[in-house]
Order: C-alpha cells, then structure tokens, then sequence
C-alpha cells in the first residue's frame, strides 16, 4: 500500500473551504511525496 505524505477528505469541509484545504496540503508537499484526495463528486 502507498504512503501519502497528505490526505484530505474533502467531504468533511464547507464548499467555501474545500479548496483552500486541498492547495494547502498540495503546496505542502515535498518533491516525490503524494497526496490522497477524497472527494464526493465526480470532476
């Protein structure tokens, strides 16, 4: 199984603060490191 240096679960926010928390855990990523995202819609 992976190791995710971030994960967020996107359903647990507001709409207003979903994407905030994504790019702050994406901006946080080191090079080579991996984010796992949930989300409850599709794009």
């Amino acid at each position: 199984m992976s190791e995710f240096a971030a994960r967020v679960d996107a359903r647990q926010y507001e709409p207003k603060d979903k994407h905030p928390t994504i790019f702050r855990a994406f901006e946080s990523l080191k090079k080579g490191e991996k984010m796992e995202l949930i989300n409850d819609h599709d794009p």
